[in-house]
């Protein structure tokens, strides 16, 4: 059971949180939960329910993000859209995503627990449509994880293959250019420093997009 979080202020309750876990979500729901849960604000989301202060700058409202340690405020929530991102980390998305990342939960625990915590029913029954889009939701969560595996997998082995060829190189260029695979090891040498800076010190989104460029073979 998740520690209990402050619900919204208005209500003055305190909402008890907890991780359900769902043999067969479309059983378990009862309604269209997801609509239900974007009818509340994602500024209330963010910051009742996540925690994070904001403050407004135009049409929108930044903030600190709370998925990654900043001290330069890149976090933005767009009210109008029901959106926010982070130019820092790339996370994006509707106040359902922001929780399910936050607390780690599926897109449809995170509906629920929104919808709980501002006291929203749930009661009717789950027509065709909303059965489908709840489908969608869940497989499009769990293929964002498998990807996130699958990059982990290939950065890490990609971060040693590239280091063993690296030093590969650097041993032949400093042998001169009578050493067989002088002039290959001379264009492979900065590529190879280049991918790895890249892979060790870039930044998160410059990472994924190498990986979508080049390490999908991990995933099919």
């Amino acid at each position: 059971m998740r520690s209990k979080k402050q619900s919204p202020a208005a209500t003055g309750r305190k909402v008890e949180v907890q991780n359900h876990q769902y043999h067969n979500p479309l059983k378990a729901a009862r309604q269209d939960i997801f609509v239900l849960a974007r009818q509340v604000s994602i500024l209330r989301v963010v910051q009742d329910l996540g925690g994070v202060k904001l403050r407004p700058q135009g049409r929108h409202f930044v903030g600190l993000c709370p998925f990654h340690q900043e001290k330069t405020p890149s976090f933005t929530v767009t009210p109008g859209k029901q959106l926010f991102f982070c130019f820092g980390c790339g996370a994006g998305g509707d106040g359902i995503t922001f929780l399910a990342r936050l607390w780690k939960l599926t897109p449809l625990d995170a509906a629920r627990e929104i919808c709980r915590a501002f006291d929203l029913a749930a009661d009717r029954p789950l027509s065709p449509a909303a059965r489908r889009r709840i489908r969608e939701e869940i497989a499009a969560w769990w293929r964002e994880r498998r990807l996130e595996a699958a990059f982990d997998a290939w950065r890490n082995a990609t971060i040693r293959g590239l280091g063993v060829l690296e030093r590969a190189c650097q041993q032949v260029i400093q042998g001169g250019p009578q050493n067989p695979g002088f002039e290959v090891a001379c264009e492979l040498e900065p590529r190879t420093g280049y991918l790895l800076d890249t892979l060790l010190y870039g930044p998160r989104k410059a990472q994924i997009e190498l990986f979508r460029r080049e390490g999908w073979s991990w995933v099919l």
